[in-house]
């Protein structure tokens, strides 16, 4: 199901057809790091009548495109949305291997920084990992 839809863009689907690979995405890869209670819960939050940004939002995230889901979550002002879009951006870029080590070094440590704020925000400890020397 999520790869007969990942060719088809976003802003062409309807709310119908959102909501589909935003659960299928919920469920799946883009948010294993949580619970199945918090899956669960998540997904009880969406709906077909869900503001569309939130379904964007997830399919985004699922996609790997954690720059449009950090767009989103920084327009409906969802602190919690941010901070998992802003962890999902520093997977996406430990993992990549064509950036130089300086434009990655800066870049994590700029979405640590991020994390960071947004977690003493929303009052969640955050230690970031050390690294080894």
């Amino acid at each position: 199901m999520i790869d007969d839809l990942s060719n088809i863009s976003v802003s062409t689907m309807n709310e119908y057809e959102k909501y589909i690979p935003a659960v299928a995405y919920i469920r799946s890869q883009s948010v294993d790091a949580f619970s199945k209670e918090t899956k669960d819960m998540l997904i009880e939050r969406l709906s077909y009548n869900s503001d569309v940004k939130q379904l964007d939002y997830w399919i985004y995230l699922g996609r790997a495109d954690a720059d449009n889901a950090i767009d989103i979550a920084q327009r409906l002002s969802d602190n919690q949305l941010l901070l998992y879009a802003y962890i999902q951006k520093y997977e996406i870029v430990s993992a990549d291997t064509t950036l130089s080590g300086d434009d990655k070094s800066s870049k994590l440590n700029s979405i640590k920084e991020n994390i960071k704020d947004l977690a003493q925000t929303l009052g969640i400890k955050y230690e970031p990992e050390k690294t080894e020397e």
